[in-house]
């Protein structure tokens, strides 16, 4: 029975990942920022699941405190390590461009997605490295293929240095049996991106398109992931849901039939 931890899993993307561990027989840990919340998912998961199935731990990814007691958190209640981290966590995608992003946006963008994953895999690295195994996975948003994207090129700008972070460590981890990996889910449609979107915005009609176009819901994404984890691929892995030419298909077939998810 694999234990895993999944970083911003009180909704969205990181939510249906843990129902998908939990009916695959794995137990979770469940994480956000705020205890409140992170106590009304537990509760209707373990409703699901069973209770000694799943627990909570309120926790900032922007914190190396908190990531280290995030770790500690399965070792507290089941008396194990985690096998497998997922770091999901992550801001929400602003639909501006970087002139208008304000000084804060960008910094919190940067803070989260790109310094926060960085401090993340320090502290399951440390921990893994020591008990001699164990599997870190990093899902990546849109721009992590290195795509440029109207009105959110910062967010993109984080997305793409994680492609350099899954290729550097998995180098670092040569001839451990640590693995390092990485997830692309494409663009997954959850309420946390419809609230994010600025609709006001002059590049929102491109945007739109694009998140119909090539955009999939967290119940169509999250399973195809657990099952791909769960398969036991090898370090450096990417798991890519959207390939280009899954892609250029929906394009192509965007021009006859018409989606609308946002």
């Amino acid at each position: 029975m694999k234990i895993v931890v999944i970083t911003g899993s009180r909704r969205g993307l990181g939510y249906g990942m843990a129902r998908g561990f939990l009916k695959r027989g794995c137990k979770v840990v469940i994480n956000g920022r705020k205890e409140a919340e992170i106590a009304v998912t537990v509760d209707a998961l373990s409703n699901e699941f069973g209770a000694d199935m799943v627990t909570g731990c309120a926790a900032s990814i922007v914190s190396y405190i908190d990531m280290k007691r995030l770790w500690q958190r399965p070792i507290d209640v089941w008396g194990q390590p985690a096998d497998i981290w997922i770091n999901n966590a992550a801001v929400s995608v602003p639909t501006k461009s970087l002139t208008e992003l304000d000084p804060q946006q960008l910094k919190t963008i940067v803070d989260t997605n790109l310094t926060g994953i960085l401090l993340a895999n320090k502290v399951v690295l440390n921990e893994m490295l020591a008990l001699g195994k164990g599997e870190i996975w990093n899902v990546k948003g849109l721009g992590a293929q290195g795509r440029k994207l109207p009105a959110m090129m910062a967010y993109a700008a984080t997305q793409n240095a994680l492609v350099a972070l899954r290729k550097g460590v998995q180098r670092e981890l040569s001839g451990t049996d640590v693995k390092v990996s990485a997830v692309n889910p494409g663009i997954v449609i959850t309420g946390l991106l419809r609230e994010s979107v600025d609709q006001s915005s002059v590049h929102w009609p491109q945007v739109r398109n694009m998140f119909n176009t090539l955009g999939d819901t967290v119940d169509d994404v999250a399973p195809w992931i657990v099952d791909e984890i769960l398969s036991g691929k090898p370090s450096g892995t990417l798991l890519d849901w959207l390939p280009y030419p899954k892609r250029l298909w929906r394009v192509i077939k965007s021009v006859f039939v018409k989606r609308d998810l946002i």
